[in-house]
């Protein structure tokens, strides 16, 4: 009866260890398990944003961006990149000439600063209109579209075409005496 015992002893010694490492191993058996499967799921996930990055990237390659055309190219005839003699000699109105500047006021409500390079070619034009604003351009007119005022009622906005060399701002103040300036400028 005593070997009974102590063999049931044995066998109780031998579950009641298998069962204590079964609780402790279990759980971290269950987290590697689960480890895995997240491994798994991610590197599916991996594998389909590459394909996804591959097929967006791809598209671009093949669908060119349209390419950004300005709608405001010259104000009366003059543009980025034009002579001094000649803005002078389609311009009128010549207030101050100057070897980098020249000053055009072709009214009390309308005047234009003509900048030139060291090679006497426009490299910027800005115009104001201030007063009676009929003759100022619109947003729309500037940028084929229009645009929101602020609460003062001034605006705002400025567009660079690098592929035509210059950039183009309208700058509209707020308040009773309104002042609009277009501004366009060589790259």
């Amino acid at each position: 009866m005593l070997k009974l015992t102590s063999k049931f002893f044995n066998y109780l010694l031998t579950a009641f260890l298998g069962l204590a490492l079964l609780f402790l191993f279990a759980p971290a058996v269950v987290r590697a398990q689960e480890e895995v499967e997240t491994v798994t799921k991610e590197s599916q996930v991996k594998t389909i944003t590459q394909e996804e990055t591959t097929a967006v990237n791809k598209t671009a390659v093949e669908t060119p961006k349209p390419k950004l055309e300005p709608v405001y190219r010259d104000y009366k005839g003059i543009r980025i990149g034009m002579k001094n003699d000649e803005v002078r000699d389609t311009l009128n109105n010549l207030k101050d000439k100057g070897e980098f500047q020249d000053f055009f006021v072709f009214s009390n409500n309308e005047m234009a600063q003509v900048f030139y390079d060291k090679e006497g070619m426009v490299r910027a034009v800005s115009v104001t209109y201030m007063g009676n604003l009929e003759n100022a351009p619109t947003p729309m007119s500037i940028f084929g579209e229009d645009l929101n005022a602020k609460e003062d009622g001034s605006i705002y906005k400025m567009v660079s075409y690098p592929d035509a060399g210059y950039w183009v701002s309208y700058n509209r103040t707020g308040g009773n005496n309104v002042i609009v300036t277009i501004t366009m400028q060589k790259m």
